[in-house]
């Protein structure tokens, strides 16, 4: 299932249940149910993160898009119906993954691009130890 169609269940994203975001209100069970508040430097962190994922996510839309395009099993018309579909399959998971760009969904967009595979988890090292736990980088 593609990314912005729903919620990942716990299966796709390797999580157990408890440690899974309520992608409604961006809290995580970290024992008391309170938001987890961002500090400066893992917002400015997260706007690099964001920016090398959605450079990622064009990059893969357009090896996508190429794929599609230079198939000649099929026929133009094919491809063509195909390339629109992939291109708004695309838009809506680049909005479900980009356009909510605020502090509060900051730890549950985090997961959604790692899980993605748009980052890395080594990538998140410089972030701070409050968010890598409750990310479930460290225990």
């Amino acid at each position: 299932m593609a990314f912005g169609l729903g919620p990942l269940s716990n299966r796709e994203s390797g999580l157990s249940a408890q440690e899974h975001p309520d992608p409604q209100s961006a809290r995580w069970p970290d024992g008391g149910g309170r938001r987890l508040s961002v500090a400066d430097g893992d917002w400015r962190r997260f706007r690099e993160l964001r920016g090398r994922a959605r450079r990622r996510f064009a990059e893969e839309s357009l090896s996508l898009a190429l794929e599609i395009t230079l198939n000649d099993d099929r026929e133009a018309i094919e491809r063509e119906r195909a390339l629109e579909a992939l291109m708004q399959g695309r838009a809506r998971e680049r909005r479900a993954l980009f356009e909510d760009f605020n502090r509060t969904h900051l730890p549950l967009m985090l997961h959604a691009m790692v899980n993605r595979g748009l980052l890395e988890r080594d990538e998140l090292t410089g972030l701070s130890l409050e968010l890598r736990r409750a990310l479930g980088l460290i225990g």
